[in-house]
């Protein structure tokens, strides 16, 4: 019998490498008490391209994909999912004001192209720079 896909359904693709990817997606699923969030690893490279997403663009930010096949990227996307969320169902809308998507979308950009560093990683003090 196949599964009933939810409407609202939301695909997350994120890096499984990643270890704040990783943290990121398990607080997003944490929080997410509908279970809207289906969280797959952009690794598993015959599904990503099945959902005709480049595998290299899915290594420089999340992609999120809807039910029915509408994909957004980065901040936007980030936006999308909280928004999904009890807590954060305010978020879109504060992402319409004036400026705001310009910010955010440049903050997710540099902290996309930083996340494999120790300080994103969580790994203070591991290489001795990061002491505290």
């Amino acid at each position: 019998m196949r599964r009933k896909t939810r409407p609202n359904r939301l695909t997350v693709w994120y890096d499984a490498d990643c270890p704040m990817c990783v943290r990121a997606v398990r607080w997003l699923q944490a929080n997410d008490p509908g279970g809207i969030i289906d969280a797959r690893p952009l690794q598993n490279r015959s599904q990503l391209a099945a959902c005709g997403i480049d595998p290299v663009a899915a290594l420089r930010e999340i992609h999120v994909v809807s039910a029915s096949g509408e994909v957004r990227r980065g901040a936007d996307a980030m936006v999308w999912v909280l928004g999904q969320l009890p807590a954060f169902r305010f978020l879109p809308a504060l992402y319409r004001l004036p400026g705001v998507p310009v910010v955010l979308r440049r903050l997710y950009r540099w902290i996309a192209a930083h996340r494999m560093r120790p300080v994103c990683r969580g790994d203070f003090g591991q290489a001795g720079r990061h002491r505290r």
